[in-house]
Formats: structure tokens, sequence, C-alpha cells
């Protein structure tokens, strides 16, 4: 299964957290493009000042929506779209 990640980011840095958690991690942990076709055996990490969500076909969708709760990316939009994936692969 994939990992998906979002976290609270600062929007004015763009590197290096990608780069640390990389050095930890057994999984490949990308900032996914929108509209990527979501792997199996991947971390996707919410780019800093996006919301990250699953759309049907298995891909990731990108916006710059409305921050929720002050944040950008939010897990309070991104949670809500993994079943999809779920149904999807079942």
């Amino acid at each position: 299964m994939p990992v998906f990640l979002s976290l609270h980011r600062l929007k004015h840095i763009r590197s290096g957290f990608l780069e640390a958690l990389s050095i930890k991690s057994n999984l490949p942990i990308i900032e996914p493009d929108d509209k990527e076709q979501i792997k199996p055996g991947r971390a996707y990490l919410a780019p800093s000042n996006y919301h990250m969500f699953i759309e049907l076909g298995n891909r990731i969708a990108l916006s710059t929506e409305e921050p929720v709760h002050h944040s950008r990316p939010s897990i309070d939009l991104a949670f809500p779209s993994l079943p999809r994936m779920y149904i999807e692969i079942n």
C-alpha cells in the first residue's frame, strides 16, 4: 500500500524536509505532481502550501483552496478522500 503524508509545513520553505524524511525511510518519498498516478510502495508527501486529495482512478489531486484551520495542506481534506483508493483496489 502507498503511504500519504499531509503535514503542516512552512509555505515559504520548499526544500530540506523531503530530503530529511528520505534519509530515515525505507520507502521512496516523493512530492507528487497534480494528477500523478498512485503506485504501491511509495510515500507521497503533500507539497508545501497544497492540499492533497485522492481522486477516482488512483490519482493524486493538488489544490490551493483556502487553508483549513489555518493549514494547507490539511489532513481534514486529505483523509476523507483515501477510501476512494481502497474501494478501487478491492
